[in-house]
């Protein structure tokens, strides 16, 4: 899979999907660790010990990348568990990042997101 990047034609707002979808498992501590890939699933072994294939599905998930329409906050979110609101402004209003191209810019309001690859491999 390639690596896209998102740049405003009139602000030059750069939405990188860098930080594309990350699993993550919470440790005894509730806190939410990255598994990176690749590897992922065995980070998440390594974090979680020996637990029911049940306890692996709640306490592991998904993070997407998300851009705030309103004021253009870059964040991360877990749909399935976590609030659905920009982390900076709790607007209600936001988008994935990856589904931003041919979109207005959430920065000036008056660009257009346009799509690029970058060339790089995921």
């Amino acid at each position: 899979m390639e690596r896209h990047a998102y740049i405003c034609n009139n602000c030059e707002l750069n939405l990188n999907d860098h930080k594309a979808d990350r699993m993550y498992a919470v440790n005894d501590e509730g806190k939410r660790i990255m598994c990176f890939h690749p590897g992922e699933m065995r980070r998440a072994y390594a974090i979680l010990g020996d637990v029911t294939d049940e306890e692996f599905k709640t306490r592991t998930g998904v993070m997407y990348p998300y851009v705030c329409l309103d004021c253009a906050h870059e964040f991360q979110m877990d749909l399935e568990r976590d609030l659905k609101e920009c982390t900076k402004c709790h607007s209600k209003d936001f988008e994935m990042v990856p589904k931003m191209g041919g979109k207005q810019c959430p920065r000036c309001k008056t660009g257009i997101i346009e799509e690029f690859e970058t060339g790089m491999i995921i």
